[in-house]
């Protein structure tokens, strides 16, 4: 016997919702906002800056793979292209979601085959 669909639907947001509770009632407040206090702000600006700078060597490095490809362009164009991918490996349900959309993106701004877009992406 298969199992209504609104008995699941209703049955995910309580499981989350018990979740959540068990979270937040296992979590001392204070001792959170101790440690906030005592957190050093220069660290998380060093971390976005490396993180920055490795994100701009991977567009480096598709932009010369492309360049293999017979796909020459700018720098910051492949930047725009490596983060518009970046973008929609956050924001669709899969990790290779981005990759498509750069492989498309690679293709087309270069009118290529979307095969050799995605060589010069998945690449090492």
């Amino acid at each position: 016997m298969k199992t209504p669909g609104f008995i699941i639907k209703s049955i995910k947001p309580l499981v989350s919702i018990l979740l959540l509770c068990l979270v937040f009632y296992s979590v001392d407040i204070s001792k959170i906002s101790r440690d906030l206090k005592s957190f050093n702000s220069k660290w998380p600006i060093l971390l976005l800056a490396a993180t920055w700078a490795g994100q701009l060597i991977c567009s480096e490095r598709r932009r010369i793979i492309a360049a293999s490809l017979d796909m020459k362009g700018s720098y910051w164009s492949f930047v725009r292209m490596y983060f518009i991918g970046m973008f929609f490996n956050i924001g669709l349900p899969s990790l290779v979601g981005g990759d498509i959309v750069k492989s498309y993106l690679f293709g087309n701004a270069f009118g290529k085959p979307m095969h050799l877009g995605l060589a010069a992406v998945i690449s090492r």
